[in-house]
């Protein structure tokens, strides 16, 4: 295989590194199970599906997926019946008042609603102590 280089077969261990390791996650969490339904769904609609990895801010979702009106949403994916955490909350609303669509799902149905496979909306509610944490870190303008 001449034509294989050193580079190609770096890329193709380190996707099947990848592909282990979310194999792996579907295995051991159930929100993993979710992402990999939303993945072979996103696949076939032809709709990135990417897990973000290495970041250096907790909270931050860890899902990038393209949209089917375009643009791109920043999903945290939770076990059904869970919820964000404050932190996870606050990251969400960081990134929404910057324009950013970014939100969190705990099904593949809500997953296919963000993205806009599925019709149907998403309510964007805040628990209250998130809401106390944005007006003392940003003041209560920024809910205006």
């Amino acid at each position: 295989m001449d034509w294989w280089t050193k580079e190609d077969q770096r890329a193709y261990n380190l996707a099947a590194i990848q592909r282990d390791r979310d194999e792996h996650m579907a295995q051991k969490q159930p929100e993993g199970k979710i992402k990999t339904a939303c993945r072979v769904i996103a696949l076939a609609a032809k709709l990135l599906f990417w897990n973000i990895e290495g970041k250096s801010l907790n909270g931050v979702p860890d899902t990038l997926c393209s949209r089917v009106a375009g643009g791109i949403i920043l999903i945290e994916f939770k076990v059904p019946g869970k919820y964000p955490t404050e932190q996870q909350y606050l990251r969400i609303w960081e990134l929404r008042n910057q324009g950013i669509m970014a939100w969190w799902a705990n099904s593949v149905e809500q997953w296919e609603v963000l993205v806009g496979l599925r019709e149907g909306q998403y309510v964007v509610e805040y628990p209250q102590v998130v809401m106390d944490t944005v007006d003392k870190m940003y003041g209560e303008q920024m809910w205006l």
